[in-house]
């Protein structure tokens, strides 16, 4: 008769468990950020959140708007998390005047024009009516 220890049993599959954790784990777990649709009524309120903040933040004399979303990805926190990847470029509109951003056009004069690619991350808690912009980075 043959004795077969626990720590034996143990040793000899341990390798097995190993590998399949790794393997059988998921791909998409929860709470873990998702691509969601660039057209989205959150993503789009995200985004405007997003050049809001950039522009109040920002010592430029012209305000910056959309260029193009790049990227859009959903993350379910407290709230939503929305992580943009977007392209700011700079417009005609001084940020001491009155305006509208939808009718600012985007520089066209070489020395005036700048594009900027950006990386955001802003909070959503829907049912407080918040949004924080917790990432902004521009170059």
């Amino acid at each position: 008769m043959i004795h077969v220890n626990s720590i034996n049993v143990w040793l000899l599959f341990f390798p097995f468990v190993v590998l399949c954790m790794r393997r059988c784990e998921p791909t998409v777990k929860p709470g873990f950020p998702r691509s969601v649709n660039k057209s989205n009524p959150g993503v789009q309120r995200a985004v405007m959140v997003a050049v809001y903040e950039f522009n109040n933040r920002s010592n430029d004399s012209f305000l910056f708007k959309l260029l193009e979303l790049e990227d859009a990805k959903v993350q379910v926190v407290t709230g939503l998390k929305y992580i943009l990847e977007a392209r700011l470029g700079r417009t005609v509109c001084r940020k001491r005047e009155p305006y509208d951003l939808k009718n600012c056009a985007f520089q066209t004069e070489t020395p005036l024009q700048q594009i900027l690619n950006c990386h955001f991350e802003v909070w959503t808690v829907v049912w407080r009516n918040f949004n924080k912009v917790i990432v902004l980075l521009c170059v």
